[in-house]
C-alpha cells in the first residue's frame, strides 16, 4: 500500500468485514440457504474474473457470512490493481483466523452454559431443600435436553404469579427430565412440547404436553408401575415414571395424565402448605 491513507482504508474495510461475519453468525438461518447459493455463485464469478486462484475456497465462506459482492467491489477501489489478489489472499487468511476464534468462543460459551445447567440440575454445593423457582427448574432441564430439541417446537407458558416452592430441587429436576424425555421419545424428533406452570389456590400445577403418539388405553393403568415400559427392549428400564411418582409423593404432591393420539399431558400438582414437614 503506497500511502498511510490507503492502508488505513484497507484496515477499516477488514474491520467492517469482521463485524459482518460476527453479525451473520448471530442471525444465521436455514431459510437463507437459497440466497447464499446465489450469492456464492456471484462471488465466485467475480473472484475468478479477477484472477484469484482460490475462488472456490473463499466464495463459500464469504457467502456463508452474507458478505455482499459490493463489499469486494469496495475493496477493489481501495487497493492498486496489481495488489488486488494479494489483498484477497490476506482477507482469506484473516477470515479463516477470525472464524476460528469465533468458533472457539462459541464452544466455550456452550460449555459454560452446559456446566451451569448441570450444576443447576444437581444443585451442587447447596442444601438439599431450597426455595425453588419451578419455571427456572424446567428451563434448566430444557437446556440439558437441547441436543434432542432439533425439530421440536417448544412452547412455555409460565404464570408470573407462581411463588417459590420449598423442595428438593435436584429431585424435582429429575422429575421434569424424565417427563420431558418421555415426551421427546413419543414425538420421535418432530412435534410440539408445551410446558406450563400456574397457581391453583395453594397448589402449583405443572403441565407437560407433547404431540406424540399417545399412551394406549390398555397401558393407562400401568405406566407408573416399576419396570413397566412400552419402549423397545434395551431402550428403557421402566423406572422413569415410577421414580417421578415417588419424588412427587415425597413432596406430598400428585401426578396424573390424560392421553390421546397427538396429545398427551402430564399434570403435576405440588402443594405449598406442607413445608413444615421438612
Amino acid at each position: 500500500m503506497s500511502t498511510d491513507d490507503r492502508l488505513n482504508g484497507y484496515l477499516d474495510w477488514v474491520s467492517k468485514l469482521r463485524s459482518q461475519v460476527s453479525l451473520s453468525r448471530h442471525t444465521a438461518s436455514e431459510n437463507t440457504f437459497v440466497g447464499s447459493t446465489s450469492l456464492e455463485d456471484s462471488l465466485m464469478y467475480w473472484l475468478e474474473a479477477k484472477g484469484f486462484a482460490d475462488a472456490w475456497k473463499l466464495a463459500p465462506v464469504l457467502a456463508e457470512c452474507s458478505i455482499p459482492l459490493s463489499s469486494l467491489q469496495e475493496l477493489e477501489q481501495l487497493v492498486p490493481a496489481h495488489l488486488l489478489c494479494l489483498a484477497i489472499s490476506d482477507v482469506q487468511v484473516t477470515l479463516a483466523s477470525y472464524m476460528a476464534i469465533l468458533s472457539v468462543a462459541d464452544a466455550a460459551d456452550r460449555i459454560f452454559r452446559l456446566v451451569t445447567a448441570v450444576r443447576d440440575y444437581s444443585y451442587m454445593d447447596r442444601q438439599p431443600v431450597q426455595d425453588v423457582d419451578i419455571a427456572e427448574s424446567l428451563d434448566t432441564v430444557l437446556k440439558l435436553s437441547q441436543p434432542r430439541l432439533t425439530g421440536i417446537t417448544v412452547r412455555r407458558f409460565y404464570s408470573p404469579g407462581v411463588p417459590l416452592l420449598k423442595a428438593f430441587r435436584s429431585e424435582l429436576n429429575q422429575v421434569w427430565a424424565a417427563l420431558v424425555e418421555n415426551s421427546l421419545d413419543a414425538m420421535a424428533g418432530s412435534g410440539t412440547l408445551t410446558l406450563s406452570t400456574s397457581l391453583q389456590g395453594k397448589t402449583i400445577l405443572v403441565e407437560i404436553t407433547d404431540t406424540g403418539q399417545g399412551i394406549p388405553a390398555e397401558y393407562a393403568n400401568r405406566v407408573f408401575e416399576p419396570f413397566f415400559t412400552t419402549k423397545p427392549f434395551g431402550t428403557g428400564l421402566g423406572l422413569g415414571l415410577d421414580t417421578v411418582q415417588r419424588v412427587i409423593q415425597k413432596h406430598f404432591g400428585a401426578i396424573a395424565f390424560d392421553s390421546q393420539p397427538n396429545k398427551t399431558t402430564f399434570h403435576v400438582r405440588l402443594p405449598l402448605d406442607r413445608t413444615e414437614v421438612y
